[in-house]
């Protein structure tokens, strides 16, 4: 999905449509979005409206959509991880988030053996190795996350 595809899903997603994000952006100061015209600047084949950054972060805003984000970020081949903040965390379930991390990278590394079978890679194999390689990451990024939500505040260096 691209980023123009991932702006258009989201303000046509359930609850939302371009009346209901148009007249939301209204009351955020963007006083000429009507819905016509929002609907003619997240359509993918509309030449005359572009969609300006403050406008497309201000939709994201509205729709809670980290998808933008992500497409960005694929853009530029990069991986966008989100960073949770945690109150820190039981035994118990760092040891899950542990055996998570390692099935996710189990999953990768079998997506990877199975496309490498006959020593070349096709697409649709590609893009189950890249997919299973950022719920990985996102695993990693996780335990991550959550270690450093047991820093105990006293030690911690201010900057």
């Amino acid at each position: 999905m691209s980023l123009f595809d991932a702006i258009h899903a989201a303000v046509h997603q359930r609850n939302f449509g371009c009346e209901v994000v148009a007249a939301r952006m209204r009351s955020m100061g963007f006083a000429g979005m009507t819905a016509g015209v929002l609907q003619k600047k997240v359509d993918t084949n509309c030449d005359t409206h572009n969609l300006r950054v403050d406008e497309m972060l201000a939709i994201m805003q509205i729709v809670n959509a980290d998808r933008f984000a992500v497409e960005i970020a694929r853009l530029r081949f990069m991986l966008c991880i989100h960073s949770a903040t945690f109150e820190g965390v039981a035994d118990s379930e760092l040891l899950d988030l542990f055996l998570k991390s390692e099935a996710e990278r189990g999953e990768w590394a079998a997506a990877c053996k199975d496309a490498l079978k006959d020593g070349t890679i096709s697409e649709k194999e590609f893009e189950r190795i890249e997919r299973e390689y950022v719920e990985a990451a996102f695993a990693d990024a996780e335990v991550v996350e959550r270690l450093r939500s047991m820093i105990d505040p006293r030690t911690m260096r201010r900057v």
